[in-house]
């Protein structure tokens, strides 16, 4: 399995803004280096460990400094069908914001099995120069079966959701993953003999992610307006209206109150087959553009109360970024000169020839085709995240 990312370039706010910050950003940092192994740390382990002597005619350990330049991003070693793992850590890591939150952490938090694991592996991928990293310890402290293959998709969201909960044992962490990833949604179902919404149309529910279809479509902005079209509902599935007393037909749609600065989105690539009565993979290839404008996809009522609700009508619009494009396979991590454009690693090459070949060349040139991507993650444009101060992590130290 393999990921193409840039590093999101999310503006953050003064470290210095936030209150009781006492130390220097770069004394932070020193402090939070401490979180790196010592180097031959790796060697002291088994039969190394009962042979001192030996061990120390062997000198360095060549594979603490492999990794000569800090800018290219560290590769995680797959431990069997770990990939889905190394994929959603890898996406987690180029988030700035994430990563101060981690190191912020203080005791008890800091202290806890999975954030502390998770600490050292980010402050190894930043500052280290060991090449690849194990991503063993913080895999053991999940509890992850090495021989099972599971769901990125799904992992990334009960990954979030654990952190979520560990986080709200301190302030002010406690609330920065709900500010990044999560959303509100609700589905509005709406008599079409009265033309009044259910009561329970005004519900409200958190998302951290807007599962889309692929199959029957070209474009990713389709297959969103899709999934924010009106259905409707009629025959066993109608509407029971508490207004007319009776059972009616009517139109149900799904409504977001509020979008994120972090929007991830997942690609519906997998689905029941009932004729096969398994599940099958689709392969078709679907443009996902780099910037993504949602006033061009929500209804004109759902546009106005997004831009209200993130008060910028620009809220509404997801750029990929502007940093350098990188491909992550688990060990092996290589820049993209040109981009993640069309090539065998993003699926079948006359699959994606022939889909850019039906799209307008405007929406081509500003896409990215792929047949084989199941996970995007796309920046707020106006996205300005308050800073969690580092100087509280270096008074831990």
């Amino acid at each position: 399995m393999s990921l193409v990312l840039r590093f999101l370039g999310v503006s953050l706010g003064s470290p210095d803004s936030s209150p009781g910050g006492k130390a220097s950003l770069g004394a932070a940092t020193t402090s939070l280096k401490r979180l790196i192994p010592d180097p031959g740390k790796h060697r002291q382990k088994g039969l190394w460990a009962k042979d001192a002597v030996a061990l120390a005619h062997l000198g360095p350990d060549p594979a603490e400094m492999q990794r000569g330049d800090l800018a290219v991003p560290v590769g995680l070693v797959n431990l069997g069908s770990t990939c889905y793992a190394n994929a959603v850590l890898q996406t987690l890591y180029a988030i700035p914001p994430f990563r101060q939150a981690l190191y912020a952490a203080r005791p008890p938090l800091s202290q806890d099995p999975v954030v502390a694991q998770l600490r050292e592996l980010f402050a190894c991928m930043e500052w280290g120069r060991r090449d690849p990293l194990d991503p063993g310890p913080l895999v053991a402290a999940l509890q992850l079966d090495h021989a099972v293959q599971q769901d990125g998709q799904e992992f990334m969201k009960l990954f979030l959701g654990l952190l979520e909960a560990r986080f709200q044992a301190q302030n002010p962490l406690d609330a920065l993953l709900r500010h990044l990833f999560r959303g509100e949604s609700g589905y509005e179902t709406r008599c079409c003999r009265c033309g009044r919404a259910s009561a329970s149309s005004g519900r409200r529910e958190g998302y951290y992610e807007l599962a889309v279809p692929v199959s029957g479509f070209q474009t990713l902005p389709e297959s969103l307006t899709s999934l924010l079209a009106p259905e409707t509902l009629s025959g066993s599935n109608s509407l029971a209206c508490e207004y007319c007393g009776t059972k009616t037909e009517a139109e149900r749609q799904l409504r977001l109150a509020s979008t994120p600065p972090l929007l991830c989105i997942s690609l519906q690539r997998f689905v029941f087959d009932y004729r096969k009565m398994d599940r099958v993979k689709i392969n078709e290839a679907l443009a996902c553009p780099l910037t993504l404008d949602f006033a061009s996809i929500l209804s004109p009522d759902q546009g106005a109360a997004v831009a209200h609700v993130n008060h910028s009508m620009f809220s509404s619009q997801y750029p990929a970024g502007s940093s350098a494009w990188w491909r992550f396979d688990d060990t092996a991590v290589s820049a993209l000169a040109s981009g993640p454009r069309a090539s065998s690693d993003h699926g079948s090459a006359l699959a994606l020839q022939a889909a850019n070949a039906k799209l307008p060349p405007e929406v081509a040139a500003g896409s990215i085709a792929s047949c084989t991507a199941y996970q995007l993650l796309y920046r707020r444009e106006d996205a300005v995240l308050p800073s969690v101060a580092l100087s509280e992590a270096a008074e831990a130290w």
